[in-house]
């Protein structure tokens, strides 16, 4: 199933094969690995990662999908974004993000992250969005602070940084649509 969310300067759709240089060039970055729960990838990886997505679709459950996240302005990737529904009914949704480090800290991950929230809210009846993060990330936990998402737990030490070889927390946010609405 095909998806477009447009904003002024982004658009989020499905991953095609033309993106494999750029996907895999940040997705091989230790930095961009850093506070995600996958280790760099190689190109053959990368290329059978994409082929798989493409298969996914927004009412899959369970299954993380991935989407690009393209600046329109460039025409290429720079970043992603990804979503599981994971409850029964598909009105409960995780999400996660990373943006190449060159296009970050330029409001790209909260546009992008904005587009896929009210899609979810407006259009597929979602009542709760959830985000994990590593309590490091300091620009994550801001940009989901902006987005009026609420700190609801700290996980300890349940994620395995392989970049730093140790066990590191989790901070757990949500967002209601009723708060997104208000």
């Amino acid at each position: 199933m095909s998806l477009n969310l447009e904003s002024e300067r982004l658009m989020i759709r499905n991953l095609k094969e033309e993106d494999l240089h750029h996907f895999f060039h940040y997705r091989s970055d230790p930095e961009v690995c850093r506070y995600q729960d996958w280790d760099t990838f190689d190109k053959e990886a990368t290329l059978e990662f994409i082929k798989d997505q493409q298969k996914k679709g927004m009412h899959d459950l369970e299954e993380w999908v991935q989407l690009a996240i393209e600046l329109k302005a460039e025409n290429h990737l720079i970043g992603d974004i990804a979503f599981r529904r994971y409850d029964k009914d598909g009105s409960l949704v995780e999400v996660g993000y990373a943006i190449t480090p060159g296009h970050q800290r330029k409001g790209y991950a909260f546009e992008a992250l904005q587009l896929l929230i009210s899609h979810f809210f407006d259009k597929m009846d979602v009542h709760k969005i959830t985000a994990r993060v590593d309590p490091r990330n300091e620009g994550s936990l801001g940009l989901l602070d902006r987005l009026n998402f609420v700190k609801e737990g700290h996980i300890r030490k349940c994620f395995y940084d392989p970049i730093d070889k140790e066990w590191v927390d989790e901070i757990v946010y949500g967002l209601l649509a009723e708060d997104f609405r208000r």
